[in-house]
């Protein structure tokens, strides 16, 4: 059976607010893989995908250093997490 999680349960998991996982999700390269299901209102994602997702769109620690300098602010994972 897929584990499943809402919107709001993955954006509070993340410390973001959900509209920042909508914009994901909207975007044309490698979108947040966000699912509805019916009459659904805030849409789910499948763990799984969602892990796949967030190992090609994150930056490791050392990798974002590397990238960004010292990491101060709130810049990073790929195009504007």
């Amino acid at each position: 059976m897929a584990i499943v999680t809402t919107v709001p349960e993955l954006a509070a998991q993340m410390h973001k607010d959900p509209s920042k996982l909508y914009e994901w999700a909207k975007r044309a390269k490698d979108p947040l893989p966000l699912r509805y299901i019916g009459g659904e209102r805030y849409g789910s994602v499948l763990v799984s995908e969602f892990d796949e997702w967030f190992r090609r769109n994150g930056l490791l620690f050392n990798e974002k250093a590397l990238k960004y300098g010292s990491g101060k602010g709130d810049e990073g994972v790929g195009d504007g997490y």
